[in-house]
């Protein structure tokens, strides 16, 4: 047994309660204490009056591309396009692949995607694939677009003069992201598990929400995840993203999903909108017809398994929040509660029919740190009046709505110390949280998203002994972003964190 002494214990119970010690017997936190208590034949770790919360849970990860893309070129570190190129130059392959991502053209000097010429500039021997930092377009040189074999006719193929200008976006972004990771070896993508999971707990996350499949029908990520989950420190909970609904229940998974994609993105200009963007032509796309989520979701309550769906767009979150609504009125006595990724636009109208529909939320604080606010690309893209309605947390909270904070990694960073920072300073005064509503959305309201809201996401007795221990109060300090993260315990055990 372990006694963890002479700290601030943070239990984010319902009193919120602070101990100045927990005891510890293997995995279990056994017992919390007001006073520091004299207990003999145990192994006692000083804290140093140090801040300690429950482990943070990071609630939508697309957890292998994390660990996959860090091998690759950051391209978030360059400022201009010939940076870009040159750091893609250098890039070592992996697995036959030059690998680049978090590409954001709104962020470089030149405003600008990259030309098919720059692109093939890189290597005319070797595939190239950059993802867009929103994952929702890709850019490719020619050998790259030559292996993928699109039909002409897919949507999303950008071109110029009739001839492919080295940009996907939508559908074929899709089928080229898929394509491309197919291509890394299972070798790959367990050394990827172990990276990501390793960037998760330097950030103290002890429970990640990760997205194991390919959107379609193809469950080996999942598969491969079962067969080395008890090497791995960190606690995931999959997601087995599929559409395939038979399969996910036969293998005994009371949940589908997680980014199943309903619309696009609002960088790509894929996001599905009721009006037309600001700043081109188009309201985005919507990827499926009402029929066919409405069938979706008939089939998943039929065989009693929630549904975790990507929706960005106030048109596409509208759509989906129909399907639920038909779906329950023929299942009326069903209490599922779907889960809708994102929810970045939303109308008052929206909400309240969110919260009819008791849906639960898991949303992105740093995509309004990163995008939103005066003169950033939500305003570009959407105008003055709707970046109102962007990521509304204080009016879903207001509402009674369950919101979870995510990073979305690999679109974000994997930092809840940031989104917690983000929830708290966002950029529409009207939607900022407190610092203890942001510390909940990535603790007690991601654990219940996951029905583990009585093991994970509080320092209580019983729960799993998942703490991470802070050099600052995250309630007491403004800079929430720059804390440092002392120590990481999972499953009880104290971890060495490392450089990344």
């Amino acid at each position: 047994m372990q006694l963890l002494t002479n700290g601030y214990f943070y239990s984010l119970n319902k009193n919120n309660d602070i101990y100045k010690a927990i005891l510890i017997d293997r995995d279990k936190i056994v017992d919390c204490f007001f006073n520091i208590p004299t207990i003999s034949d145990v192994e006692q770790i000083d804290l140093h009056n140090k801040f300690i919360f429950p482990g943070f849970i990071d609630a939508h990860t697309h957890f292998v591309e994390t660990g996959i893309l860090s091998l690759g070129a950051d391209l978030s570190l360059t400022n201009t396009v010939n940076d870009a190129i040159q750091l893609l130059k250098m890039t070592k392959p992996i697995d036959g692949i030059i690998i680049g991502y978090n590409f954001d053209q709104y962020n470089y000097d030149e405003k600008r995607e990259f030309t098919y010429k720059e692109l093939n500039s890189v290597s005319k021997t070797t595939p190239l694939f950059i993802l867009r930092k929103d994952g929702h377009s890709c850019y490719l040189n020619e050998i790259a677009f030559n292996l993928l074999k699109l039909n002409p006719k897919t949507v999303g193929i950008i071109t110029k003069n009739n001839k492919f200008c080295g940009i996907l976006r939508g559908q074929a972004n899709s089928i080229a992201s898929k394509f491309f990771k197919s291509q890394i070896k299972n070798d790959g993508k367990i050394i990827a598990f172990y990276k990501a999971a390793e960037l998760a707990i330097n950030k103290g996350v002890t429970t990640v929400h990760a997205m194991l499949g390919d959107a379609k029908n193809d469950l080996s990520d999942l598969l491969l995840y079962e067969n080395i989950k008890n090497e791995l420190h960190i606690k995931i909970i999959p997601y087995p993203q599929v559409f395939d609904i038979e399969k996910v229940a036969n293998l005994g998974y009371n949940l589908i999903g997680g980014c199943l994609l309903v619309d696009g993105s609002f960088g790509s200009h894929t996001a599905a909108l009721m009006s037309s963007y600001a700043d081109s032509p188009g309201n985005g796309v919507l990827y499926h017809s009402d029929s066919f989520w409405y069938n979706f979701f008939m089939n998943a309550e039929k065989k009693h398994i929630r549904v975790a769906v990507h929706s960005i767009g106030d048109r596409a979150i509208l759509q989906i929040l129909n399907a639920i609504e038909m779906a329950k009125q023929k299942h009326s006595k069903s209490n599922l509660q779907h889960i809708i990724i994102h929810f970045e636009l939303t109308p008052d109208y929206i909400l309240d029919k969110a919260r009819e529909l008791d849906v639960q939320l898991v949303m992105q604080p740093v995509f309004e740190y990163i995008w939103g606010g005066k003169g950033k690309m939500y305003e570009q893209v959407l105008g003055k009046e709707r970046i109102m309605q962007t990521n509304r947390f204080r009016s879903i909270l207001q509402r009674g709505l369950l919101v979870a904070g995510s990073s979305d990694a690999y679109v974000t960073p994997i930092d809840p110390l940031l989104g917690i920072y983000s929830a708290v300073n966002h950029p529409n005064p009207d939607e900022k949280i407190s610092k203890l509503e942001a510390l909940r959305m990535f603790t007690t309201n991601a654990a219940e998203v996951s029905g583990d809201e009585n093991n994970l996401g509080k320092i209580d007795k019983e729960y799993i002994a998942n703490l991470v221990v802070l050099a600052e109060n995250p309630l007491a300090t403004e800079r929430i972003d720059k804390i440092k993260i002392e120590q990481v315990f999972i499953n009880g055990m104290g971890l060495v964190l490392r450089g990344v």
